[in-house]
């Protein structure tokens, strides 16, 4: 019996079997269609599954934050391969390679927001570098850009060092005007 003050067991119950529903109903209505014509390609959905309920836990029922990034690479990587299973049967595994540093990136970012001062910095910033270079090589790697990769570094380099002094000068500010507040 429950105590008359204690908080329910499953506080989120709702959000749990709603999103359970849908994600059923998604998979359903696209094998309806064909998108999806044989079930044995979603293998994938067991670790995204998995990763989502361990990411429900992390932030919702408060278990330890150290499984943020499990859980994130774990839903990244099984919605990853639940797409090259069908919708980019296509695709080469050659061709959307980049598609794994983008999930190593953005799997850094929650992580990385759990932190404070200068750990959220010294993750922040590899996560986002990564991620960026993922996008990066994704039109090169799909044949989709007129020029190759190295002729569209040797031409556009210098934005890096635009966009380093830009983010340098932002921090700069940013910290005289939080100094001016103490």
């Amino acid at each position: 019996m429950r105590k008359r003050n204690a908080p329910p067991r499953y506080p989120n119950k709702y959000l749990v079997v709603g999103f359970v529903v849908f994600i059923t109903g998604v998979v359903l209505l696209l094998w309806n269609l064909g998108y999806l014509p044989g079930m044995g390609r979603l293998w994938p959905l067991a670790p995204l599954l998995l990763g989502m309920f361990v990411l429900y836990r992390v932030y919702l029922l408060g278990l330890r934050e150290a499984y943020i990034l499990p859980g994130m690479f774990l839903t990244l990587c099984g919605l990853q391969f639940l797409l090259l299973n069908t919708f980019f049967q296509a695709q080469s595994l050659a061709r959307v390679w980049p598609s794994f540093m983008l999930v190593a990136g953005v799997s850094f970012i929650p992580f990385a927001m759990k932190r404070k001062g200068n750990a959220r910095v010294a993750l922040m910033v590899p996560a986002v570098f990564i991620s960026l270079l993922g996008i990066l090589f994704f039109p090169f790697s799909l044949g989709r850009m007129r020029i190759s990769l190295t002729e569209f570094v040797g031409r556009w380099w210098p934005t890096i060092l635009i966009l380093t002094g830009l983010f340098l000068m932002t921090v700069f500010f940013l910290k005289k005007r939080t100094s001016k507040t103490k």
